[in-house]
């Protein structure tokens, strides 16, 4: 590295781009509601657990709303707890 070249904030990253957290969620200012069940299913994972942000690309703040949405959908029987193989099976 010479003298004129300014240095790496990052020189883990070695000229890797950084990728852009968009949340698509926050661009169409589409509410998160609890009623929603077909669009909050795609936020749960097949063993039943709440998906994390960096799977499925939500932003903090909508991840928070939609762990709510989901937690109250949840509640009211909109979403199951457990997926059906894990009611039925058991521990074996």
């Amino acid at each position: 590295m010479s003298e004129n070249e300014p240095r790496q904030r990052f020189p883990s990253r070695q000229g890797r781009p950084i990728r852009a957290r968009g949340c698509e969620r926050c661009a169409d200012r589409k509410p998160i509601s609890y009623k929603d069940a077909a669009f909050l299913e795609r936020f749960i994972e097949p063993t039943g657990k709440l998906m994390p942000a960096r799977k499925s690309g939500c932003s903090g703040s909508c991840q928070r709303r939609v762990a709510l949405a989901v937690k109250r959908a949840r509640h009211l029987a909109l979403l199951p707890y457990a997926t059906a193989h894990a009611r039925i099976g058991g521990r074996g």
